[in-house]
């Protein structure tokens, strides 16, 4: 039996029908527009096909939707600004595909989105600040696109959001907004590899819920602040190959769920705190090319005793492995 390569314009004869999920099928043609006469349908999902051509202006008239998932597959072209007439869609993936052009500024008329993923794309442009009105968000993933400008303070607007992933996108610019620290109910925070530059806000020391910070491959400079030493939750803090200079803070030793630090490649000095040999959990340890950091980390006059949860301490050009 031939494998069908095409959704048949007859379907715009079911019009009764609620929900609509293809993954994993033989499907290469174009999405017809008459899917946007299925003015009923409450879920759309085409995931991993090879489905060619663009999205079609025509879904914006699907006024009941809930959720439009098309992810991972070889659509391409722009994202209609009239998407931003769903108004009741409460999740919109578009990632891994191969979309262009900018961001419409419409997708902030979402308002009942609680899910926004445009991830691995090929998005240019600015990061528009009208997402800053999608105050029931929870997750907004840009990252590895081409976004270009700086981080709009707007999106402090997302006081609902758990996770922010920004990383990737080297044509960002700017320093990090202090707004973002007043997302109070964040949980991940990664701005990895964004070009980002300017010191490191003591405002995201106010994110007491955050569980990941990645910070990693920036121009990030000054000292690392105390004030991140005050998120009780966070298990992850990655702020390599940045510009950092000053000393590790002593009251690192506040952060007691931290599993992974890293550190490494940046202008760091003095002597490595003993107190991080209190931190219970602590797995992983990057504090590697810091060339005025001392080498001497686990020697008995440094007074560090690392805990047996600790498999990796690297330092210099070489590590320390349990």
């Amino acid at each position: 039996m031939e494998k069908a390569t095409k959704v048949p314009d007859a379907i715009r004869h079911l019009k009764t029908l609620i929900s609509l999920r293809i993954h994993f099928s033989g499907l290469t043609e174009p999405l017809p527009s008459a899917l946007g006469e299925l003015v009923k349908l409450k879920t759309l999902e085409f995931n991993r096909c090879r489905i060619k051509g663009s999205i079609p202006v025509e879904l914006g008239n699907l006024a009941d939707l809930l959720v439009l998932d098309i992810h991972d597959t070889n659509i391409s072209g722009l994202i209609p600004s009239e998407l931003g007439n769903l108004s009741n869609l409460r999740v919109l993936f578009l990632n891994s595909n191969h979309l262009e052009g900018e961001i419409p500024p419409s997708l902030g008329d979402l308002h009942q989105l609680v899910s926004l993923n445009l991830s691995t794309n090929r998005f240019t442009g600015g990061i528009p600040k009208e997402l800053g009105k999608l105050v029931n968000l929870l997750e907004l993933n840009l990252s590895h696109n081409r976004l270009e400008g700086g981080i709009p303070a707007e999106l402090a607007g997302c006081h609902s959001l758990r996770t922010l992933d920004l990383g990737n996108n080297h044509g960002l610019q700017g320093s990090i907004a202090p707004e973002l620290g007043k997302l109070l109910r964040l949980k991940e925070l990664k701005l990895y590899s964004c070009g980002l530059s300017g010191a490191l806000p003591p405002e995201l020391g106010a994110l007491v819920e955050l569980e990941i910070l990645d910070l990693n491959n920036n121009a990030l400079s000054g000292e690392i602040p105390i004030e991140l030493c005050s998120l009780p939750q966070l298990q992850e803090l990655h702020l390599s190959r940045n510009m950092l200079s000053g000393e590790i803070p002593v009251e690192v030793n506040r952060l007691t769920a931290l599993k992974t630090l890293d550190l490494g490649e940046n202008d760091l000095n003095g002597i490595v705190p003993f107190e991080l040999g209190s931190l219970q959990h602590l797995w992983t340890v990057h504090l590697h090319n810091n060339p005025s950091l001392t080498k001497d980390v686990l020697s008995p006059t440094n007074g560090i005793i690392l805990t047996r949860q600790c498999k990796l301490f690297m330092i210099g050009k070489g590590y320390w492995r349990e």
